[in-house]
């Protein structure tokens, strides 16, 4: 097969992508941290449904230390295997489509 840069540019971010959506299982350590990085989460949004008033504000607070929360116990996993069947190539075989996409499907 015979690729130009853009194809093999868009092949290679595809791969990315698909270790990037992997999932990861993690190890005794990463546990460990991950209930730390829980805990105190748990403990600042206590503190912060006891100490501020119900309002907008409060939640968009908690929605966020949510979202800080989720990002905080993915990055305590990003060392760990990804515990998915993976081809030669490294790539998720479950995520890759069966045929190749074109604009076509996309634009659809």
């Amino acid at each position: 097969m015979n690729m130009t840069a853009d194809t093999q540019q868009t092949v290679e971010a595809v791969r990315k992508l698909a270790v990037q959506h992997a999932h990861r299982v993690p190890e005794a350590a990463a546990i460990a941290e991950l209930g730390q990085i829980r805990v105190r989460f748990f403990e600042l949004a206590a503190y912060i449904e006891i100490a501020l008033p119900p309002s907008r504000e409060r939640a968009l607070v908690q929605t966020k230390l949510d979202e800080a929360r989720m990002w905080a116990c993915n990055a305590a996993t990003l060392g760990e295997p990804v515990r998915e069947p993976l081809d030669a190539d490294g790539v998720l075989l479950e995520l890759m489509p069966t045929a190749p996409v074109t604009p076509s499907d996309v634009e659809g």
